[in-house]
């Protein structure tokens, strides 16, 4: 299991789909988060447990994972153990973000054609 731990530095106050919210130069340990933080204006940032299972085509070693889509951009984080995540939202919406374990910036496709299936 993970916990997460945020910062907003953003101009707006930012929301959970659980129902928290971080004011802004706040910072907030949400626990164990799996689902949806909301930048005002800029979108949303959804968190996935992975659990162990593992996406095709990345190279990580370690055991657990967790996933965060942001805009159409990834970051893949698996660890042993406890896993932390540090998310810190920047003053014009982006995002600086830091974990135990391994991490990488990745991109995963939005659409796929497969033309296997029949229509």
């Amino acid at each position: 299991m993970y916990t997460v731990e945020v910062t907003n530095h953003y101009k707006y106050d930012l929301s959970t789909n659980t129902g928290k919210v971080i004011k802004k130069e706040e910072g907030v340990g949400l626990g164990y988060f799996t689902g949806i933080i909301t930048i005002p204006g800029m979108g949303e940032i959804v968190f996935f447990d992975l659990g162990d299972t593992k996406l095709p085509g990345y190279d990580l070693k370690e055991t657990w994972g967790v996933l965060l889509r942001y805009k159409n951009v990834e970051v893949y984080n698996r660890y042993e153990g406890e896993g932390h995540v540090i998310l810190i939202v920047e003053p014009y919406g982006g995002i600086i973000t830091n974990a135990r374990g391994s991490i990488e910036l990745i991109s995963l496709p939005e659409f796929t054609i497969d033309r296997s299936y029949p229509v």
